[in-house]
């Protein structure tokens, strides 16, 4: 049984091209479509410092049309398993966690979905962790989907 659409129900997931990526999005779906609400999916990229070696605007580009491609193909899967769900992408520069932040409040997002791949110890300080920054900060309920344990 599905609840009547919510009128600005949205769900902003936060992929990072990784299969923990499609596994926040599946499980975004799974929790998102009987409520019918609208999954974003959203992939933040860091921008490189200016060097002899940056990329050409061209390059950019291709990239970015690049992984638009790779969440399309995810979106018309989610679509597949969930008819009637509706998914926006987007690819956006910047620091991951402000472009999530930031793009959780211009869409008045009600939800904030995140992968923890579950770095522990030195890793865990030394990369630090966008997804624990992301739940500390955000204005939304964040759910967080873990990586398989090993």
């Amino acid at each position: 049984m599905s609840l009547p659409p919510a009128p600005h129900d949205v769900w902003l997931v936060a992929h990072d091209l990784t299969p923990l990526g499609d596994r926040a999005a599946t499980e975004a779906a799974r929790l998102a479509a009987p409520l019918g609400a609208r999954l974003v999916l959203l992939h933040p990229h860091d921008v490189p410092q200016r060097n002899p070696y940056e990329r050409t605007g061209q390059e950019t580009f291709a990239r970015d049309t690049e992984i638009r491609r790779q969440l399309d193909v995810l979106a018309g899967r989610l679509v597949g398993l969930h008819p009637g769900l509706r998914i926006d992408v987007q690819v956006l520069a910047g620091d991951p966690r402000e472009r999530v932040l930031e793009e959780a409040d211009r869409l008045a997002a009600t939800h904030v979905v995140v992968g923890t791949h579950d770095r522990k110890g030195v890793a865990c300080v030394v990369l630090g962790s966008v997804a624990e920054r992301i739940v500390h900060d955000a204005r939304v309920p964040v759910m967080v989907v873990r990586g398989p344990t090993h």
